[in-house]
């Protein structure tokens, strides 16, 4: 029909090479420390082609489809270092303190071209070289308190910074340019720090209850070619986790989990773009019961809510999640034997999508069985 595109005949290869090796050593140089030092080293080489038709129809009525044959390869080689540095003390039995580095540092090639046959006529050619450079630090720290109350603390700092250098383009990155992706950007680095803390406390022999809290704050920054470098994203993420296990009876378990995240990103400011929120709440229920000795029954409820949604159609498209999905699970295993079990499961969920006006709004019903033979 008129305005449609498509393809037919897609044939294609890859051919991929990989070549890895490792080093790593354990070093006590004193009676309360480990150190864990490691090397490690990847070689990559990947070679794919394809072909296809490609099928454009024009408009009106009487639209005919305009066929192009269509062939493309390209070529990637990458060559990356990577060292690891671990610090452990232990010198108190109820304190674990240790700390982490990772370095690493890659370069590769991208080589990328497509032509219009039979003539031959250039679609894309590109020649990239790149170079990818990483930083990880960790601290940890664990205090077992008291028999059944442990607390932890963590930081970790991460950056990567990824830089393209052009050697060849087709598309003109001029400022007037009407195509200058995607060999465009020429340099992307992400900065992140974040940090939790935990406890986990088992205040009954048979209650098991854990909370964490994470906080994280990244930047992005991104140069393009012939412009200035900018700073175009700051994410800040709050992310609150609670959850608890209980044994009744030595035939029944019941466990809950809570997670909430408020998560924002700032961008900077323009007419198309705005401040994406990404909050949402997750919560899990379970339970599970011996009816007999070669026979179980599970329950499963989770409960997923985002309220994200923007809406802004005299400029932009629909921006963030604003969706609802709950579901619920019953499952009934029967182990007939040391190598026959039987499984039967029955769920229900439902999901109510506002991003998409409803048009993916479902109510679903699952039956699924299953008979397993351990050989």
């Amino acid at each position: 029909q008129p305005q449609d595109v498509g393809y037919y005949g897609l044939t294609g290869v890859t051919r991929l090479k990989q070549y890895l090796g490792n080093l790593n050593v354990v070093y006590q140089p004193a009676k309360y420390w480990t150190v864990r030092p490691g090397v490690r080293y990847e070689h990559l080489r990947q070679d794919s082609g394809e072909g296809h038709f490609d099928t454009d129809f024009g408009g009106g009525a009487a639209a005919r489809a305009f066929i192009d044959q269509i062939e493309a390869d390209s070529r990637n080689s990458w060559n990356e270092f990577t060292a690891d540095l671990e610090v452990r003390y232990s010198r108190w039995s109820n304190w674990i303190l240790d700390a982490r580095g990772v370095w690493n540092q890659g370069t590769g090639n991208l080589v990328e071209q497509s032509v219009l046959l039979p003539n031959r006529s250039p679609v894309i050619g590109r020649d990239t070289d790149y170079e990818r450079m990483g930083q990880r630090y960790t601290v940890n720290a664990t205090w077992y308190a008291r028999p059944g109350l442990t607390l932890g603390a963590q930081y970790n700092y991460r950056l990567k910074l990824a830089d393209d250098r052009n050697l060849r383009d087709n598309t003109s990155n001029a400022t007037r340019s009407g195509d200058r992706y995607p060999a465009f950007i020429i340099d992307n680095d992400l900065e992140t720090h974040d940090g939790n803390v935990r406890v986990a406390w088992r205040p009954m022999s048979m209650l098991s209850i854990v909370t964490r809290y994470a906080h994280q704050k990244s930047t992005i920054t991104t140069t393009m070619d012939r412009l200035e470098e900018i700073r175009n994203g700051r994410l800040t993420r709050h992310v609150i986790t609670q959850t608890a296990t209980w044994n009744p009876t030595a035939r029944l378990f019941l466990t809950g989990g809570l997670n909430l995240t408020y998560d924002q990103l700032a961008v900077p400011g323009n007419r198309f773009t705005m401040n994406s929120d990404n909050n949402y709440i997750n919560a899990s229920l379970g339970a599970g019961y011996a009816a007999g000795k070669v026979t179980d029954v599970y329950i499963d409820l989770n409960h997923y809510r985002a309220d994200n949604y923007t809406d802004n159609p005299a400029v932009t498209l629909p921006l963030n999640a604003g969706q609802k999905v709950e579901s619920g699970f019953l499952t009934w295993v029967r182990r007939q034997g040391d190598r026959l079990v039987y499984t039967a499961k029955y769920g229900y969920a439902s999901s109510r999508d506002g991003t998409f006006a409803g048009l993916n709004d479902f109510d679903a019903h699952l039956f699924y069985g299953k008979v397993q033979h351990k050989f």
